[in-house]
């Protein structure tokens, strides 16, 4: 598409956002845009190694960033991959099981919302040991900001310092990008707290 030799592409700015990560269709302006100029921009950040996914169904779009076996043709890696602690990975992975349990349902809605108390309650199923229990719980709200920067899930409304646990998130639907529904089954038949403390990688 045409535009000003000295100027910025009219696709700049949306290409930035998805630089900086995910963007959804609530976003109407971005998500616009991204529709407007799609082939644009897969051919410009495919020249830099990128690939443009985006969901229209779910509702969002991100970039990935692949490994080519080819070590010669490798570029520097511009979205880093960050190692999850077990605790961070469980808490994705069980957000991950309930989304898919939701979609099941029948139900007009594609919002789902956790409470700070339903986190703890489905994170103590795995966790019998009291001593652990009690040692994991108090690293709860640690661990829920963990899988909030890594933008999973977002709070809604402020948080009630009298009754944190009925503070509400909303579960982000990328989490089942980053997660697909086979390595969901295999990292739940791993599970194993009193033996696994290894984590998982994944590419922000």
């Amino acid at each position: 598409m045409d535009h000003l030799p000295h100027g910025p592409a009219p696709y700049a700015a949306v290409a930035i956002k998805l630089l900086l990560g995910p963007v959804y269709d609530t976003q109407t302006r971005e998500w616009s845009d991204i529709r407007m100029y799609f082939d644009d921009l897969c051919g410009y950040l495919g020249k830099i190694g990128l690939e443009l996914v985006f969901n229209e169904t779910e509702g969002y779009a991100y970039l990935s960033q692949s490994e080519p076996e080819d070590e010669s043709s490798r570029l520097p890696r511009l979205l880093q991959r960050r190692k999850l602690s077990w605790e961070v990975t469980l808490l994705c992975v069980l957000l991950r099981q309930k989304l898919e349990e939701f979609d099941i349902q029948d139900t007009n809605s594609r919002k789902l919302f956790i409470t700070r108390g339903e986190f703890k309650a489905e994170i103590e199923l795995f966790f019998p040991d009291q001593n652990n229990q009690s040692r994991l719980l108090d690293r709860l709200d640690t661990l829920i900001k963990n899988v909030q920067e890594l933008g999973y899930i977002e709070r809604v409304g402020t948080e009630d310092s009298q009754q944190p646990d009925a503070t509400r998130y909303e579960v982000k639907r990328i989490i089942k990008a980053r997660f697909t529904a086979d390595e969901l089954q295999a990292i739940l038949r791993k599970i194993k707290p009193e033996e696994s403390h290894a984590g998982i990688d994944i590419q922000e």
